[in-house]
Parts: structure tokens; sequence; C-alpha cells
């Protein structure tokens, strides 16, 4: 390796590094310090050039003896007897000798000293690891230990795990016995925080960093043991180090240090949890101490001086990362668990203590929200001061980006949670200004800021508590100016911003129709372009939206979907009264089309995201013809005359109302399987919760990101990942046949209004009535979280077969109300319809459903039916009926069991 990096030089032209790396080789351990800060410029290359020493130079007494000289050159000595190079322990142990023989060269010097280059191969980690030692004892605050450290620590950073046990165990090869690497650092770091030596103090935590990834339970055990952290952030030396010695020099690389390791710590309190033998309360117990102490320099970091302003950057990035990571792992996966119970259960503490600390609900002033506040407020100012510097400027980026994060990741935490508005909500509304204004400046924070206003507009507010008006807060001009950047960022080409506007102004109209009074104001001018004031700014995001609609083909799918939500939902209210864009009703129609497609449920991960995009977005389209239909738009009549062709209604809603690829067998094994493997963790618990939206594809119901990092050490893991990752894209498949079907049942409801005004929609909605029962009939209840959707389709072929029902009273149009009576018949007899659980169970109220349902169809019969038909009613008394009057004791219920036996009765 050395030849590699001898080489890897001399092509960069770097000869005299080349040469001044041979030369600190060739004279260590005497020139040692400039040797060990070479080696660590090597990376991952410096575990082999200390690995595979082949020289030691020895500066020796004058009268020194125990040496020849070779005949064949004066400079060439060998030994006459053995020679210590570095002295043995008091019990004899630990020495490095050169045995009799041994060859030399010596070395002319300026100062006509005895120097001897021998050569000898030995591994410069093991002796490292005896001169650390060695230091430890005599002077743990040495440059020397500070040197190792770092070099240790940046080695073992960038080496694999494999090679990284390794080289701890060649430092600690010649330790004593009863110590290792890891013992006398932790001494060595005890004693430089004492003696408050930051460069050491820092070198050891990093020291410490390294190893927890490496040997997680040793750093876990330490600081168990280590008054690093005091009891609730107190009285401890860390606190010590921050108050005595950071502050008053300006200088925070011990802090900065901390941070990076309790990232570590945190990181393996996750995907450590069943691979180590740490206990649990240990873990809680330190990183809890750890969050309190990280939280106070959180609030009080901006008002210290600094003599490098980086490192207040870094101070605030690194610790909103830390707080967000720590609210993700505990809150976006195991809704069941409870406190520590759940999956991430160590870090519980850790976050309720940020949530009692960010999350305030009184109103008295928390200076925890300062660095979140004062960031987001002065952050245009921030960015402009840096301008002239692009190192700068990407810092405070970063930094303004992951307090923005952090401020989102607060925000859904309070909902999900089920916590009062806290202040950090009332007070982000009131930057809303400030966050619109680094919208229409930074195009690089869109996203960001959108994500915040986002969570902002989806918080829950219980009743009785004044949601803030984001109109209100933003102001007459910076709103127009804010409504101007969203319709410029639409025309832009970042999809990832382009799709958070949509998203925005989705979430603000459906809290306007919602009943929130605070969003209509904004709500009005994204969908008119105008105030309530009578300001005008030009035309109206809504139409921007119409325009991109027209255009679905070219979008991006998931855009797509967004933008024809915004469309549906710009419909779905009153203040919406003109007609849609030219030419967007036929391409919505086109769009329904495409919710036809099948699947099989087994194609590549790929396909189905394709296809599940394809169903949403027919889903949207189905929407807005429903919501045309409703509010009986000027563009509803080509709805109904497109779907009135012979078939279409009928082929349309039956592709969308069953369910297809749905794959039984994986699912019900799955679960079965993964638990026997691994009964501590539960497969149910690393279902995603309704922290952040979930999105179709590889991880979309059970969390594969966190998995991995948890079971890739277990060779159990491949097999199992990918039955997982099977299981999610199907659910995907699954779940966007559902949503097609609610769509189509808003659309069939909505036309079932307009049976009695347009007759030809008796026939064909009949005949969705009996293929909703049919299609229950066919498939049954596929598994117990699909049964609501079941349900649905039973409902939805009552409320139509009753609207027809009532268009046929008068006896002019021929329905087959045998046939869908029979129907009706095989459906609540069939398996999946357990009345005796439902009386158990005190719910009755599905089981009045389907003696609507068969009124209904009695009722169309209008007392004739053939023998087959009679038959059949003999069997719904039989089956259906008798039950009623066992099962239905209030009132009502009798009343409909006999209006059922009366009807049927009539007939001849």
């Amino acid at each position: 390796m050395i030849a590699t990096r001898e080489v890897a030089i001399r092509d960069n032209g770097d000869d005299d590094d080349d040469t001044r790396f041979l030369l600190l080789r060739a004279k260590f351990p005497v020139v040692f310090v400039p040797f060990i800060r070479e080696v660590r410029r090597f990376g991952p290359d410096a575990w082999n050039v200390l690995n595979h020493m082949e020289s030691y130079m020895q500066i020796l007494d004058r009268d020194f003896k125990d040496y020849d000289v070779s005949p064949a050159d004066p400079a060439e000595i060998y030994l006459i007897k053995d020679v210590c190079l570095f002295g043995p322990r008091p019990d004899g142990r630990g020495g490095m000798f050169l045995r009799k023989g041994q060859r030399g060269r010596v070395v002319p010097t300026e100062n006509n000293l005895f120097c001897v280059q021998w050569e000898c191969e030995y591994s410069g980690w093991a002796y490292l690891g005896r001169v650390l030692e060695h230091a430890a004892k005599i002077a743990p605050t040495d440059t020397i230990v500070k040197e190792i450290l770092g070099l240790i620590a940046s080695t073992i950073a960038v080496l694999d795990e494999a090679t990284g046990l390794e080289l701890l165990e060649s430092v600690s090869a010649d330790l004593e016995p009863e110590n290792d690497v890891v013992s006398v650092v932790g001494s060595v770091l005890e004693e430089a925080m004492q003696r408050h030596v930051l460069d050491i103090s820092v070198a050891g935590l990093e020291f410490f960093t390294g190893v927890g990834v490496l040997l997680p339970h040793r750093v876990w055990d330490y600081l168990s043991r280590s008054r690093l952290i005091g009891t609730d952030g107190h009285g401890s030396i860390a606190g010590n180090m921050l108050s005595s010695v950071e502050l008053i020099a300006g200088e925070y690389s011990f802090t900065l240090a901390l941070i990076v390791l309790v990232n570590t710590l945190a990181s393996d309190a996750v995907y450590g949890k069943f691979s180590t033998n740490v206990d649990p309360q240990v873990r809680t117990a330190v990183l809890l101490q750890f969050v309190r102490h990280l939280a106070n320099v959180y609030e009080n970091f901006a008002y210290w001086k600094y003599v490098d302003l980086f490192q207040r950057s870094d101070i605030a990035i690194l610790l909103a990362r830390l707080f967000t990571f720590i609210l993700d792992m505990v809150y976006s996966i195991d809704e069941s668990g409870s406190k520590s119970d759940k999956i991430n259960g160590t870090l519980f503490s850790s976050a309720q203590h940020l949530l009692d600390r960010f999350l305030r609900a009184d109103g008295k002033p928390s200076r925890s929200l300062a660095p979140v506040l004062s960031t987001i407020e002065h952050a245009v100012k921030t960015l402009d001061r840096c301008r002239s510097d692009k190192i700068l400027l990407d810092r405070n980026s970063d930094w303004i980006e992951s307090t923005l994060i952090f401020a989102e990741k607060l925000v859904k935490v309070r909902s999900l949670v089920k916590r009062r508005p806290a202040q950090i909500e009332r007070r982000l509304f009131a930057l809303a200004g400030a966050l619109a204004e680094l919208f229409e400046r930074e195009s690089v924070m869109r996203y960001r800021v959108l994500r915040v206003l986002s969570a902002l507009g989806q918080g829950s507010w219980p009743e009785g508590d004044e949601v803030p008006s984001l109109l209100a807060h933003l102001g007459s001009d910076r709103a127009g100016k804010f409504v101007g950047a969203l319709k410029k960022s639409l025309a832009g080409r970042d999809r990832a911003t382009q799709g958070a506007v949509a998203k925005f102004v989705s979430i603000v109209l459906v809290a306007s129709q919602a009943g929130q009074s605070a969003q209509q104001g904004f709500a009005v001018l994204l969908l008119t372009g105008q105030e309530f004031n009578g300001g005008d700014y030009g035309r109206a995001v809504a139409c921007k939206f119409e325009d991109q609609a027209v255009g679905f083909a070219e979008l991006d799918p998931e855009l797509a979907v967004g933008v024809v939500e915004c469309v549906c939902l710009a419909q779905n209210t009153r203040t919406m009264t003109t007609k849609l864009k030219a030419g967007l009703v036929e391409k919505a129609l086109a769009m329904v089309e495409l919710g036809t497609d099948k699947v099989s449920g087994f194609e590549s991960s790929e396909s189905v995201l394709r296809y599940c995009l394809r169903v949403q977005l027919a889903a949207r389209a189905v929407e807005l013809c429903a919501i045309l239909v409703q509010k009986n738009a000027a563009e509803a009549k080509v709805v109904v005359e497109h779907l009135l062709k012979p078939g279409k209604l009928e082929s349309l809603a039956e592709s969308a109302m069953r369910i297809h690829g749905y794959r039984a067998s994986l699912h019900s094994k799955l679960h079965v399987e993964f638990d026997a493997r691994w009964p501590c963790a539960k497969l149910v618990r690393f279902r995603r919760t309704g922290l952040d939206e979930r999105k179709y594809g590889a991880g979309y119901v059970y969390d594969v990101g966190i998995m991995d990092q948890i079971f890739s050490a277990d060779s159990r893991w491949g097999e199992m990942r990918g039955q997982i990752v099977d299981a999610n894209v199907n659910l995907s498949a699954v779940d966007a046949q559902c949503e097609l079907g609610r769509a189509w049942w808003l659309l069939i409801a909505a036309l079932t209004g307009r049976i009695k005004s347009d007759t030809r929609l008796v026939r064909p909605m009949a005949n969705v009535a009996k293929m909703c029962l049919q299609v229950n009939v066919d498939e049954g209840v596929l598994a117990e979280v699909l049964r609501p959707v079941v349900d649905e389709r039973s409902v939805l072929a009552f409320v139509v077969a009753r609207e027809v029902q009532s268009a046929c009273a008068g006896g002019k149009y021929d329905v087959d109300f045998a046939g869908m009576l029979e129907v009706a018949y095989k459906w609540s007899t069939s398996v999946d319809v357990d009345y005796g659980r439902a009386l158990a169970d005190a719910d009755t109220e599905n089981y009045r459903g389907v003696l609507r349902l068969v009124l209904v169809c009695v009722r169309g019969l209008r007392g004739k039916a053939d023998e087959g038909t009679k038959a059949t009613i003999n069997l719904v008394f039989e089956h259906v009926v008798s039950p009623a009057f066992q099962m239905l004791s209030d009132r009502d219920g009798l009343a409909l069991a006999s209006a059922v036996l009366r009807e049927g009765l009539s007939v001849e």
C-alpha cells in the first residue's frame, strides 16, 4: 500500500509530498508527531501503512557496545546481543526487543548522535498502543496522546467494520491483559476533561464516536459510568467544559464532538436495538441526559461569542438534525406502541423531553423556540449577508433548511400525539410573512417553506381554539407577492417544488371547505386571484392548475395527480363559478380510462408504482366528474353523455369496484414468519404512522429503510426483506384500487341524483347496483382490512337501487329487480356476512342495510314474480327476514322487517 501511495502522489505531481513521507517513515519513531500527522492524511490507507512497518530508528548512547560493524559496509552494523526498543511494564510484559544478529544502518546526524535505522518488521498500531498506554500513566495530556487518538479515530471512521475491529485489536495487542485501547482512552479522556485540556478531550470523544459504530456496547458501558453528563444535564463534566473553557475561549470543538457522538449513540439506539447486549435502560438514561444538556446548548448557542463562526452554524445544523432524527424514529412507526414499549422506546424519554421543551401550549415565553423562530425570521437577511462567500452561504443555507425541517417535524408530531396547539404553531403563523419572503427570494428554500406551511395548514385544532389566519398574518401586499411566486414556481422545472405547491394549495382548500374560516380568505385568493377587500393579483393559481391538467400526459405522474386534485378541490367550492378550461373535461374523461388497467400482483416494483400513479390520477379525474355532476355544472352534460355510451358506465364502474392482484397468501404468511424470526420486534411495529405522507412503492406500509439498518447484519434478513417489499408494493396497488373505488362511489352517488331527470340512467344504474352486489359475492372479504370496501359496495347498491326503484314506480321501465334480489340474497347468506357476530357486538346496522336492500328489490317487483323469484323470496323469508325478528328488538328494526315481509307476501 505504501507503493500505491507513492504512485498516487507522483501521478498528482506531488513529488515533495512523496519525499517527505519517505523521510518521515525512515525516521520513525524518532520523528514521531510529524509522521503520525502525515499518515493521518492517508485515510483508509493508513491502516496498511502502519500495519506493515519495515524500519525503526533509534538513538543509542555513545558508549553502546553491543554491536559489530559489517566488514562489507562500515555504515552497516549488526547486534551481538538483544536490545530493548521499548521498555516492558513492571510485570515484564509489553516490551519491544531486537534480537541478536539484527542488522541496522548508522544514520549521520548534525549533532553527532549515535542514530541507527534498524531493519525490522512490526505493527505500528501495536507500537502506538504501547506508547498510548505508557503516556496515559505519565503524561495523559501530552501532544503525542492527542495525535495517536486522532489517528485511530480518523482511520476507523473510514474503514469497513471488519478492518476497523482488526485495527482496534492490533492497538490493544501489547497492552496489559486487563486493558484494551477503549479502557485506556477512557482513562485519558477522564483525565483530560478534569484538567480542561480541550484538544485531547475532543480527540477522546472522536475516538469513542468511531468505536460507537464498531463496539457500541463498550461506549454505552463507559458512558453509563462516566461523569461526562450529570443528572438532568447539570453538574456534568460536559457542562463544566462548556462554561469554564469553551465559552471563555469562544471555541466549541468539544461541544461539536459531543453532538457527533450523541448522533452516533442515537443511531445505535435505533439500528443496533437487536444486535448488541446493551441494557435498554442504560441507553434510555444516557441519551436522556445528553438530550437535556444539548437542548440547553440549542437554547443558548446563538448568544455565545465565536472565534470561528462556522462553529455556530455547525452546532445549529447538527442539533436540529439530531432532534429531528429522534422525533422521526419515535413517531414515524409503531403507532400501536405506547411510551417505552414502542419499537424505538429507548428514544421515547428523549423525544418527550423535546416535546415538553418545544411544544409548550401555555402563553409563557419559551426561550427554547428562539433558535427556530429567529433563524426563520432573519433567514433572508442572513443569506443576503453571505452572497459574496459561497462556503458561508452554503453553510447558512444548511442551517436554515435543517431548522425548517425541525419546525415541520415539531408541528406534525404535535397533531399526531394529540397535544394542544403549541406556541410554536402560533409563532410560525405569525412568521408567515418571513416564510413567504424566503419562498419568493430563495428558490432552493421553496420546497422546505411549503412543507412548513403545509404542516401548519394540516394541524388539528380543537373546538374553541381560534385557528390563526394565514392571509391575516401575510398581509395584502405579501400575500399577493407570495401567490405570484407560487404561480412562478408552477411554471418552473423543479418537480419537487411544483408538487409541494399543489399539496399546499390542496391543504388550504380542504381547510377552507372543512369550515376553517381562518383560511377562507387565502383560499379565495388562490381560487380567484382576488381578496375579499377587492385587491386583484392577476390570474388565479387555480387557473394555472387547469392549464397544467390539460397537458397532464406531459407532466410527471405524481405531479399530475396533485394538479388534478387541486382542480377538483377548486371546483368543489362555491367560489369557483366559472367554466373549466376548454378541453379539460375531455382530458379528465381520458384520465378516467386509465383506471381500467389491471395488475396480477407479481409485476416489478417499478411497474406497480407506475400503475398506482395512473390509477390515482384516474381517481382524481373521477372525483372531478363527480363534482361537476353533483353541482350540475355546465360540463356535467359532457360527462353524462360519455358515460351513457352503451356499456360504458357499467364497464368502467365494475373495473373500478373490483380488487385484483391482492396476494392473500403473501400477507397471511408474512407476519407469522417475521414474528417467528424476530419475536421481540413484531412486523406490525414497523408500520408507518400518519406522521408523514406515505408514498406508493417499496416502503409504503412497513418502513424498510429502518428495518434495513436494524436487521442488515442478520443473514435471514435478505429473504425476508424481499417479501416485505413485495407486501408493500402489493398493498400500494390494492390501496390505489380502493381509492379509485371510493372515487367512483362519489360519481355513482352523484349520478343517482339525476336518475329521475334523465331516465336514460335507469337501466345502467340498476346494472351498477347489481354489479356492486355481484362483486361482493364473487370476491367476498379478501382480507379484514378490505371489509370497509365491501361494506361501501353494499351501501352503494342500496342507494342506487332505491333511486332506481323510485323512478320505476310508475311501471315504465323494465328493470331486473328479480336478478338483483337473487344476488342480494346470495350476498346476505354468504360466509362473509356474519350477522351472528354483528348481533353479539351489538352492531346490527349492517343487517338493517341488507333488509333495506331486500325491501327495495321486492318493491321493485311490483307484486309480480315468476316461480324462480318466488322461491328466492321464500328463501329470503327463511334466512334473512326471520332472523331479523330475533336480532332487531327495537321498533324501527321490527318495522323494517315487517315491511319486507308484507311486501314479499304481496308478490303474486
